[in-house]
């Protein structure tokens, strides 16, 4: 479907920009089912699959982009129809490219994911996606300016590690930061201010996207679980991956342990970094408001409790096994003693 049904070749200006408008909008939707169609195909199936940074990812960042925009709005905030679209554009492709390394050091496998190129082809992908359905409407709706304002929104979501605080920040969004740009960034790192039981979810689902080694082992456990149960006789090599299995849950518990008791901390700093950031942006004081009672020191401190009082349970849990079934490892519930003998 073309943008230029979508536009109006009316003489009278308000009908125009009325038309317009509605452009806007609707080049928004389809820019945005593009990209989540692509974030779907690329890593929510198969061998490239993602545990986080996938399509339920992606939605949430669009959900709670479409959010600040309404309560903006509502609280009489004044962003232009344009501005809603590139903001939802943004959101829907910040995550559109997902490259990664292994950093496989003290005998683990690591996925180390690529900041800044990840951010630097999603926006890239964006503007290609704008600049084509552009010239379908003969480029009667973005200017460069709308693509350099897309492009920073995605950028801003590079991600840093501050070994202070222990928490993640963006280096890349700055106090005049324009607000889309900041809407973006927010929505992308802000959960923990935002709904604390989503908090949870995502930090567990990160944990089994960037540990490779634990991915496959578990994964092989459950295969050769099922296996034992239907009376199969397990090869050689699954009786060695048993015996590896057997050596390594220890650590394996200790790192999920070590995850599940930083995320209090990462809420924490995330709090601490969140308000610093608001109290010094140039943004109005409307707008201020707004955002901080969407991510609010209430729902902060509903993530560390959270996050802490599941830290403590973990740690009261008696096998590697019983950990990673919590942490959302999909093992079949057996008694691991039988099976690994």
């Amino acid at each position: 479907m073309s943008i230029e049904q979508f536009t109006s070749h009316d003489n009278i200006p308000q009908q125009e920009a009325e038309n317009k408008n509605r452009s806007y909008s609707r080049a928004a939707d389809m820019l945005v089912e593009e990209a989540r169609a692509s974030v779907a195909r690329r890593y929510g199936v198969g061998e490239e699959k993602r545990e986080y940074h996938g399509p339920e990812h992606t939605g949430g960042v669009v959900g709670r982009s479409e959010i600040m925009l309404q309560a903006l709005e509502a609280a009489g905030v004044h962003l232009s129809p344009k501005h809603k679209a590139l903001a939802k554009i943004a959101a829907s492709f910040h995550d559109i490219f997902q490259f990664y390394g292994v950093d496989d050091a003290g005998g683990k496998e690591v996925m180390q994911r690529r900041a800044p190129k990840n951010e630097t082809y999603s926006a890239e992908a964006a503007c290609r996606a704008m600049r084509a359905l552009d010239e379908e409407s003969g480029g009667a709706l973005f200017t460069e300016e709308d693509y350099t304002l897309v492009t920073d929104a995605i950028m801003a979501t590079v991600p840093k590690w501050n070994p202070e605080l222990k928490t993640t920040y963006q280096p890349n969004l700055k106090p005049d930061s324009p607000l889309i740009v900041r809407i973006l960034a927010i929505a992308d790192l802000g959960t923990s201010g935002f709904n604390s039981k989503e908090f949870l979810k995502e930090g567990d689902a990160l944990f089994r996207e960037e540990q490779l080694d634990l991915a496959d082992a578990f994964e092989s456990l459950a295969r050769i679980q099922r296996s034992q149960a239907q009376g199969v006789r397990l090869s050689e090599e699954d009786e060695a991956a048993l015996t590896d299995f057997a050596q390594k849950k220890e650590s394996y518990r200790e790192r999920m342990l070590a995850w599940s008791a930083s995320q209090p901390t990462f809420a924490e700093g995330r709090k601490l970094l969140f308000n610093q950031e608001i109290d010094n942006a140039t943004l109005g004081p409307e707008a201020k408001d707004v955002l901080k009672s969407l991510f609010s020191d209430e729902e902060f401190n509903r993530s560390i409790a959270l996050s802490r009082a599941v830290a403590s349970r973990r740690g009261q849990m008696q096998t590697c096994e019983d950990v990673a079934r919590d942490m959302g490892y999909a093992l079949p519930r057996f008694d691991t003693g039988k099976v690994l003998n």
